[in-house]
């Protein structure tokens, strides 16, 4: 039985003076009956309607014991009988004023009632049966069903379980349907047979404590993947997103591959300059790419600029010329005679001379040539001549 350091000298008023005029002026209270609901009102002398009422100690046989803060009276429903007194320690705060007073209390039973009780059976505690008579409880008779009242659990039926470690009493105390206690370094978390072992430090369901889901705290971060470190939740970005403003609540909102600020990795900008002749630089798969502008290419070799993921000289190379034309390598070829190559919108060609032709990248004349006679497409037959861009004989040109 607990002393409460007051044990030994019984009931009475502490914490207070009588000059303050605040007391608990309560006699003992009346026992209470096991099973059944309880409930006795204190009464404070010279308190006011703010004062708050509280049990700052009472002994284990009272742990079901309880005070209304507000209205001083107490309530609970006690599991079994205490028959030897129990103490417990009312205390009423007015202000600045306190009133303490320790009272004992016991517990009665119904007569005839049946009460559940515990009954040690080998390494395991099994419920039983024990019938009120005369106040008191009669043997406990063994059901041969294990044992579920936690606080008398285990081998004697001598265990209090252990709140963190385990949730359940089947005989032995237990965390869920492992028919023992948690280890070292993790908590029971759970309900029932549910309930699962888990290490609070790392356990992305249960971080820091039972039922923190760090998944179901990801609210608006996105693109990431949650984790538990050290107990607190983590948020890994999910590749190739990246957390670029660093705020932490809207995750990991900047996609590397196409973000032109943070192009490859968080901050490397792809910028332009007019020597590339480029316009405005994009990023593609993560590398900043500066398309050139109409009518230039990047033709030439070269290592990669660490500015901009090509060629440190950019668009250098005019198209539309007879050496590039459309393309990078698109040169045109000169015709065999009486001309030069030129290149348009619709790829090579040639300038001929005047008087001359352009027939299939060569400059003919079609008033003389046999193979291109009045037109690229006429031919004249083998002994046949061109003269005024008609085909004749011999005798007729």
């Amino acid at each position: 039985m607990l002393c409460l350091g007051l044990w030994a000298c019984g009931s009475g008023e502490l914490g207070g003076t009588p000059s303050d005029g605040l007391a608990i002026i309560d006699q003992a209270p009346p026992p209470a009956v096991a099973t059944e609901p309880y409930a006795h009102g204190l009464t404070l002398q010279n308190g006011s309607s703010a004062v708050r009422w509280s049990l700052p100690e009472r002994d284990p046989e009272l742990d079901w014991l309880i005070v209304d803060p507000a209205s001083g009276i107490l309530e609970g429903t006690p599991s079994t009988v205490v028959l030897e007194p129990a103490a417990f320690r009312v205390r009423a705060v007015d202000g600045a004023r306190t009133a303490d007073r320790v009272f004992v209390l016991t517990v009665t039973c119904r007569e005839g009632a049946r009460l559940q009780c515990a009954v040690p059976a080998g390494d395991v505690c099994h419920g039983g049966i024990a019938v009120c008579r005369s106040g008191a409880l009669g043997t406990c008779t063994d059901t041969g069903a294990l044992g579920a009242d936690r606080a008398h659990c285990g081998p004697g039926c001598a265990e209090s379980c252990d709140d963190l470690l385990t949730n359940r009493c089947d005989g032995v105390c237990s965390c869920g349907s492992t028919g023992l206690g948690c280890g070292t370094g993790t908590q029971c978390c759970g309900d029932g047979l549910a309930a699962v072992c888990a290490h609070t430090q790392t356990d992305v369901n249960h971080c820091g404590s039972c039922h923190t889901d760090c998944a179901a705290a990801v609210g608006g971060r996105l693109n990431v993947v949650p984790g538990c470190e050290a107990g607190v939740c983590s948020y890994a970005c999910v590749a190739p997103f990246a957390d670029c403003d660093r705020t932490g609540t809207d995750g990991c909102e900047t996609d590397t591959t196409s973000s032109v600020a943070h192009c490859g990795a968080c901050g490397r900008t792809c910028t332009g300059t007019p020597a590339q002749e480029a316009v405005t630089p994009t990023c593609a798969a993560g590398i900043c790419v500066h398309p050139c502008k109409a009518g230039r290419k990047n033709c030439s070799p070269g290592a990669a600029s660490p500015d901009f993921g090509e060629d440190a000289d950019g668009c250098e190379t005019v198209l539309g010329t007879a050496a590039q034309c459309l393309d990078c390598g698109d040169v045109c070829l000169p015709p065999a005679h009486h001309g030069i190559p030129t290149c348009g919108t619709g790829g090579c060609g040639v300038l001929c001379d005047l008087g001359y032709s352009s027939c299939f990248g060569q400059c003919v004349d079609l008033e003389t040539d046999r193979t291109h006679c009045g037109s690229c497409d006429t031919a004249c037959a083998p002994g046949r001549l061109c003269s005024g861009g008609v085909c004749c004989s011999g005798l007729d040109c």
